[in-house]
């Protein structure tokens, strides 16, 4: 690609030297950056813990309502109370949730009782298929 006149020149590299000014100058802008940054830091943690001038401003109260969302707990409503009392009475109740299949329903304290006098096989489910399929022991589709 050159002529053929034309003498090779051989590359050369240029010697390794650092330009010590240059890193001279970078060394020094970053202690004049590091002691303005230390300079406002310590402004601003005195302006923070001077003492106000006067009373402190009274809190103001939290809105009833934040945002537009505006909700009650179902346990504080008349009708939490309810289904609240209607699932007690069921837990100490006797009856039957799929009478074909064998299913009862017997009050919680006495269900402990007979589960830890005599407990089930470990190859028995506690729960018959059955009674998995509709709800369990909530009885729903009666």
């Amino acid at each position: 690609m050159s002529a053929p006149d034309a003498p090779e020149r051989a590359a050369r590299q240029a010697p390794d030297a650092v330009d010590r000014r240059a890193v001279a100058r970078v060394i020094a802008a970053s202690v004049v950056v590091m002691a303005a940054a230390l300079l406002i830091a310590h402004d601003l943690l005195a302006r923070w813990r001077a003492p106000r001038a006067g009373p402190a401003p009274a809190p103001t109260a939290a809105p009833e309502t934040i945002g537009i969302l505006d909700q009650t707990s179902i346990l504080d409503t008349r009708r939490g109370l309810d289904l609240r009392s209607r699932h007690r009475a069921e837990l100490r109740s006797f009856g039957w949730i799929d009478r074909d299949a064998g299913l009862a329903r017997v009050p919680i304290d006495d269900a402990i009782e007979l589960f830890v006098a005599a407990p089930p096989p470990p190859d028995r489910p506690l729960v018959p298929e059955r009674g998995r399929d509709r709800g369990g022991d909530r009885g729903e589709g009666r």
